[in-house]
């Protein structure tokens, strides 16, 4: 995820120890928000009787 990998970077200009418990604080934070906001769409959808299609949010920088 571009998000995490660009905190991490920001994060490490700080200093290295100090930036990676930032930055990997802050990814995670971003990914849980990522994932509320995910569960929420698909229990609204499921509790309307709708479908939901959506893959769920993806962690990391590989790209998939």
């Amino acid at each position: 995820m571009g998000i995490a990998s660009y905190l991490l970077d920001k994060a490490r200009e700080k200093g290295r120890a100090e930036g990676r418990v930032e930055g990997r604080a802050e990814a995670y934070k971003d990914i849980n928000r990522q994932n509320d906001a995910y569960y929420k769409r698909m229990r609204a959808a499921l509790d309307a009787g709708e479908d939901f299609n959506e893959p769920p949010p993806k962690f990391g920088n590989d790209g998939k």
